[in-house]
């Protein structure tokens, strides 16, 4: 879903708009995939997509093909249910970005928006998942997640799904092929493979 709010007037998204990943509906009509960052100088977007339902296990990773980094989180969907994907590319011009800043965010939360509170309640559910997640007046509220930054070979290609096993983290591509294995010692203290 596409943020309600547009980007204060330069958006480069349709406001309020569902889409499948990783094609949304731009707002001067068309289709953009949000896969590849900084493609439209001048415009912002916030977007927010829906976790597989069908998954205990999901992730969200980012890769940086000139360096070759791999970054990534896998967590427990029912915890975090939404990732929101957001941009700054060069569209505000007022103090601090001038005009000049460049940033991408990926956020695995339990809200798919950055909205108040207020909204979020009056919203509830969307595409029948809970859009936020309350603790109760002095409780508490324990989550388990793996973070993890790894070098990547040149061909690596595109990430379907990261699964974590006992001591690696497997990455997969398209074809449901392992890219890369990566050693990670402890992963079943976390309780997530």
């Amino acid at each position: 879903m596409t943020y309600a709010h547009g980007y204060e007037g330069k958006a480069l998204l349709a406001a309020s708009k569902e889409f499948r990943w990783p094609y949304a509906p731009a707002e001067a009509g068309g289709k953009v995939g949000l896969t590849r960052p900084f493609t439209h100088r001048g415009l912002g977007l916030l977007a927010s997509a829906q976790l597989d339902p069908r998954k205990g296990v999901e992730f969200v990773a980012a890769l940086n093909t000139e360096h070759r980094l791999l970054v990534g989180y896998c967590f427990r969907r029912r915890d975090y249910p939404w990732v929101a994907i957001w941009e700054e590319n060069c569209a505000r011009t007022a103090p601090p970005w001038n005009g000049r800043c460049q940033s991408r965010g990926l956020e695995f939360g339990s809200t798919p928006a950055p909205v108040t509170r207020r909204e979020a309640f009056a919203r509830g559910p969307l595409f029948n998942t809970p859009s936020f997640s309350p603790v109760p007046a002095r409780g508490r509220k324990t989550i388990q997640y793996v973070a993890f930054l790894a070098q990547v070979p040149p061909d690596f290609g595109d990430i379907r799904d990261i699964r974590l096993l006992r001591d690696e983290i497997l990455v997969l591509n398209s074809r449901r092929r392992p890219v890369a294995r990566i050693h990670a010692s402890g992963l079943a203290a976390a309780g997530l493979t």
